[in-house]
């Protein structure tokens, strides 16, 4: 009687672990350093944490606090916002209070100031809807892409941004364009050059927005071109960087410091009912 009720539990368990589905976790960036830290002074940096996917997880700083979801195959789903919003005051003793604030902002600090949704059709990108609780401000980003699945335009209620990219896959310009009296005018338009070494935000793909993180270059130098009648105006940014030995900037404009992990391999079994 007792050898029949263990051959039953043991039978019980082999039944439960048959119905799992089990699927292997989908590791990213692989074979690049993971970008830990954006240093800019001792007390002012920007930190960033990732998924066992190796996706980014969260940015922190002092002021701000930003959280990513994902899907089970890695599609970026949305992100949650927290910020002090007092140093954006107009008042210098409220602005003033929250620059010499102590403890970083989180969730368990600061209330949500934000909130992306990201919508997806046959696993492209086709709608990020950002949220702003406090103010109960929406809007709504549509894209179109070119024939080599690269967003070409983004659309919101009350304009939209071009976008041209090199053979490398760099974005080279983008023009932005605003409703002004019942038509679409040229406001702004951005230019970029770059140098041949790596990109430390390749990592942050998974955002897929054109620039920053889809670039595989650096920008060493961006020119704005603002249009305004006849008075357009034209500002031009250069940049440098030194490099470590895998190609990576380690230091931007002798001031900016970036600090890397590398990456690691899971090798987690993920179950799912």
């Amino acid at each position: 009687m007792k050898s029949t009720s263990v051959f039953g539990f043991l039978l019980g368990i082999f039944t439960l672990v048959s119905c799992e589905k089990e699927t292997t976790l989908q590791v990213e960036n692989e074979g690049i350093p993971l970008l830990a830290r954006e240093i800019y002074t001792d007390d002012l940096y920007w930190e960033y944490t990732y998924t066992n996917a190796n996706l980014l997880h969260e940015i922190k700083t002092k002021f701000c606090y930003t959280v990513y979801s994902y899907n089970d195959i890695n599609l970026l789903t949305g992100y949650d916002i927290y910020e002090d919003t007092r140093i954006y005051s107009s008042d210098w003793a409220t602005a003033e209070s929250a620059m010499h604030r102590q403890e970083w902002v989180n969730p368990h600090n600061t209330p949500k100031s934000g909130q992306g949704i990201y919508f997806y059709n046959h696993g492209r990108l086709n709608k990020i809807v950002v949220t702003r609780p406090i103010s109960s401000y929406e809007s709504v980003s549509t894209f179109e892409y070119d024939t080599l699945g690269r967003i070409r335009k983004e659309s919101f209620q009350d304009g939209f941004i071009e976008y041209l990219y090199s053979d490398h896959g760099n974005l080279i310009r983008q023009k932005q364009y605003f409703l002004v009296d019942g038509e679409f005018k040229l406001i702004t338009m951005k230019e970029y050059e770059y140098d041949e070494q790596q990109n430390p935000f390749k990592a942050f793909n998974r955002l897929l927005r054109p620039g920053k993180y889809m670039n595989e270059n650096n920008i060493v130098r961006e020119t704005v071109t603002l249009f305004s009648g006849n008075a357009d105006e034209v500002q031009v940014t250069e940049s440098t960087y030194e490099y470590n030995e895998e190609g990576y900037p380690v230091k931007k404009d002798n001031m900016i410091t970036y600090e890397y992990k590398w990456f690691f391999i899971s090798f987690d079994i993920v179950f799912e009912y």
